[in-house]
């Protein structure tokens, strides 16, 4: 399981002419909205065995619902959001990541916890394709390169508004949850 926790702090620097005001910047999730935990699905595409097995288990049937194909009758699940397997890189972080990060951007913390199987898809997800060592460049780029591009040109913008008059602290953990043992995947000798 991976976890990526962003916090950034903000502060203001008061100078003797000038008076402390809101940030300009507005988030699209508000704290008072944003406090509660949503669940998103993210369905991958088959892999050649699923394919020549001619299987599949899901199905999306609306952009909040799966039906779980279930013998004797399907079962069915709601969620948030659900991601069929045609959806995009970019789009998955505009629909979960991009929220967060403006929060965090207004001084709340934010998480966001991909859960799933081995091969589920998680680390795809989250980091983009693991074939390439440059993920923070790349097209199929995850959640989280996408989140700190965005995270880095909010502070910029709001630097450029506000100049020294505001100050952004961010910190960051990367963990990984694996056989009930957690690894700080930013620390080399994890």
């Amino acid at each position: 399981h991976n976890l990526l926790t962003i916090s950034t702090q903000v502060r203001w620097r008061l100078f003797q002419n000038f008076s402390l005001c809101l940030p300009a910047f507005k988030p699209t999730i508000m704290a008072s909205e944003g406090d509660s935990i949503r669940v998103y699905v993210r369905v991958r595409p088959p892999d050649k065995s699923d394919v020549d097995l001619d299987r599949r288990c899901v199905t999306v049937t609306s952009p909040t619902t799966i039906d779980l194909l279930s013998n004797p009758t399907p079962k069915t699940f709601v969620y948030d959001k659900v991601a069929d397997t045609n959806i995009t890189q970019e789009a998955v972080f505009t629909t979960v990541g991009k929220s967060i990060v403006e929060s965090c951007v207004a001084g709340y913390n934010g998480t966001i916890f991909a859960y799933g199987q081995t091969g589920s898809g998680k680390t795809f997800t989250m980091l983009g394709p693991a074939e390439n060592s440059d993920n923070f460049h790349h097209k199929l780029r995850g959640v989280i390169p996408r989140s700190f591009e965005y995270l880095f040109s909010l502070i910029d913008r709001e630097k450029e508004i506000h100049g020294d008059q505001k100050e952004f602290s961010c910190r960051c953990s990367f963990l990984e949850i694996y056989n009930e043992h957690i690894y700080d995947l930013l620390d080399p000798a994890s």
